[in-house]
């Protein structure tokens, strides 16, 4: 159940109690509106009158009252008139695009150019003094800004998979634009257009205040307050009740707007966050100090004994020791990584497999320290080289990140700023690490484009991201990840969504560029055959764990996991094949319902008494390690297995 901000509730409360007592005034007030004792003329607050009388005799609360009644329905309706028009013009621009959006676009420039009441002053001259003018005005002003919010929203929506597959189906663009896309803008059109109606308190009480609104004897805030000021010294009740009561309807009503966008919004809500010395619901420290400076850190050992054995040769370039990530969300605190223990030599490719879910994405967001520390524990070690990166203040992590280390994720369109011409954006990383002069940098973005292959680098270079393909794209962010030199670089699924042909091209390019530089690569994977064609060694996740570690080879013609057997027995062979595809039986546990033991055995054919304990590491050959009670078994059995 979603939490409730506290803005919420007491500016709701505010707001409720300001329209329940004008909706009940004709029940709680004594007099009229419009009722007059000339003998009671600016009578000061007493039993009689409350707030006190204005120069008419005419009781001060009784008119507030009655003047919240007309003040918030004219404001409703300036908002209902803006709305009815401005969000169909939004959602024809942004969708249909063209002269239309051209024209309307340009129009609508033009009047948010001017100032709100400026406008509104113009309107009124030509339709003359009054409420219902002041209504029509302010509607009409408020159109543009409107309609601008709305195209924008429409422009992001209308590019969605969802709504090709509608095009596709044959639906009429009205159906498209009214089912489709307007509820899937609708909370954020509701909250503007909430925001809206406190600009029109505003802007009608200034119409009224300067006599273009309301006229005598209507009862409305910015006609009292009109009327009160000539009164100010003799009845300062006069002025500062209409004045009050306006300022505190629409702050409530904007910390109200405020409160349920970010309820409505589950990116923007408000998480729980971790305690200091807050004991992990599974039982561990999670608030561990962890030395910058090469010293000890303490390391978390993983359930069950040491991690992967280390593989013989060049040295570790990477060394992740006990790496645990206790995330917490808006439903409770996670276990996302669980005692993973790796390493990555120099010059190497290193895959990490596992099925969706497993945790590669989060392990190596903690490598980089991606996580918010107020919303995640993260305990172990990781060493770069000598450099404890763990626990580092962040602007030791940013001199790190993009010069020794970079990332590659999995989107490149989303990772891509819209807005940034293809060279700009790798220049960005020069910026940031280098003293390169403007032309300097020009001219290595133009090298790295060649370097990745992306030809002709003089046109690729002033290009946008939309102007590209998907592979190209994912060029763009290799050549920004390697602009510094790093000695890792990480790829977090760089083939996904790329066709067979491009996948093959990128996979060959990380290749050529290890062989050229010298660095290493830890390449994240859900695919065996990637895994085959790049990787000199490998490791597989289950569950937030290593289960099995070892040279590609070895791991493919012997696996010694069966969740490992399992996930290579669902490659497609290059073969005919009849029958249904392979599947692994049952699901991956819930992060918060991990079964006791190894968490593997609900799904594995293998399962005894034994997978009752987790189990520990065990080194089945040289640089060949298993967590399984059965490794020996399985990798004596398996042979040939891709």
């Amino acid at each position: 159940m979603k939490k409730v901000h506290l803005g919420m509730l007491i500016s709701g409360a505010a707001l409720a109690l300001i329209i329940a007592l004008c909706l009940a005034a004709p029940l709680i007030c004594p007099y009229g509106p419009n009722d007059q004792n000339l003998e009671e003329s600016l009578a000061a607050p007493s039993a009689v009158h409350i707030l006190g009388a204005d120069r008419l005799g005419r009781d001060l609360f009784t008119r507030m009252l009655y003047g919240g009644r007309v003040t918030l329905a004219s404001a409703l309706g300036v908002v209902l008139l803006s709305g009815i028009i401005g969000v169909p013009l939004g959602l024809f621009s942004g969708y249909f695009g063209g002269w239309f959006d051209a024209i309307a676009g340009r129009i609508c420039d033009v009047l948010v150019s001017f100032p709100t009441l400026l406008l509104a002053f113009i309107f009124v001259a030509g339709l003359g003094r009054g409420l219902g003018s002041a209504i029509l005005a302010l509607g009409i002003v408020y159109v543009p800004m409107l309609m601008r919010l709305v195209r924008s929203l429409t422009l992001v929506e209308k590019n969605k998979v969802y709504i090709e597959a509608a095009r596709s189906t044959g639906f009429p663009a009205p159906r498209i634009l009214f089912l489709h896309i307007l509820p899937n803008c609708a909370s954020t059109i509701l909250v503007q257009l909430a925001l809206d109606v406190g600009y029109a308190i505003l802007g009608l009480a200034s119409l009224s205040f300067l006599g273009l609104g309301a006229q005598p004897p209507t009862a409305d805030w910015g006609a009292m307050l009109d009327e009160g000021k000539s009164f100010l010294m003799l009845n300062p009740l006069l002025s500062l009740a209409p004045g009050g009561i306006i300022v505190l309807t629409v702050l409530a009503l904007n910390l109200f707007c405020d409160s349920v966008q970010q309820y409505l919004n589950p990116t923007e809500r408000a998480l729980p966050s971790f305690k200091r010395g807050e004991v992990s619901p599974y039982g561990r420290i999670t608030d561990a100090p962890y030395p910058l400076n090469g010293g000890s850190a303490p390391v978390t050992p993983p359930p069950g004994g040491r991690g992967p054995p280390g593989p013989p040769g060049k040295q570790a370039l990477l060394e992740v020791a006990g790496l645990t990530v206790d995330l917490m969300t808006a439903t409770g605190s996670v276990y996302a990584v669980n005692g993973v223990s790796f390493n990555v030599r120099q010059g190497e490719i290193h895959g990490l497999v596992g099925e969706s879910g497993c945790g590669k994405s989060v392990t190596v967001k903690a490598i980089m320290g991606l996580f918010d520390k107020k919303r995640s524990r993260i305990a172990g070690s990781v060493r770069l080289k000598d450099r404890e990166l763990l626990g580092a203040p962040e602007p030791a992590l940013r001199r790190i990140r993009g010069r020794r280390v970079s990332m590659i994720f999995q989107d490149p369109m989303t990772s891509l700023s819209p807005l940034e011409k293809a060279g700009a954006q790798i220049e960005e990383i020069l910026i940031s690490h280098t003293a390169l002069s403007k032309t300097e940098r020009r001219m290595r973005a133009l090298s790295l484009l060649e370097k990745v292959k992306l030809f002709p680098p003089e046109k690729r270079i002033d290009e946008y991201p939309f102007e590209l393909s998907g592979g190209q794209q994912q060029r763009v962010m290799i050549a920004s990840a390697i602009a510094c030199g790093p000695e890792l670089l990480i790829a977090d699924e760089p083939t996904t969504a790329l066709d067979v042909t491009i996948q093959a091209r990128i996979l060959a390019l990380l290749r050529a560029l290890r062989e050229e530089s010298g660095m290493a690569v830890l390449l994240i994977t859900h695919n065996f055959g990637v895994v085959a064609e790049i990787c000199d060694r490998v490791s597989v996740m289950y569950a937030g764990r290593i289960v099995e570690s070892a040279g590609t080879a070895d791991l493919l013609s012997s696996p010694a996991h069966p969740y490992t057997r399992h996930l290579l027995d669902c490659v497609p062979r290059g073969r005919a094949e009849t029958g249904r595809l392979r599947v692994i039986a049952g699901s991956p546990p819930q992060l918060r319902e991990r079964p006791p033991g190894c968490a593997f055995a609900p799904r594995c054919s293998l399962a005894d008494a034994a997978c009752a304990v987790t189990p520990a590491m065990d080194e089945i050959s040289p640089g060949h390690g298993a967590a399984c009670h059965h490794a020996r078994l399985e990798a004596s059995r398996n042979g040939g297995a891709l």
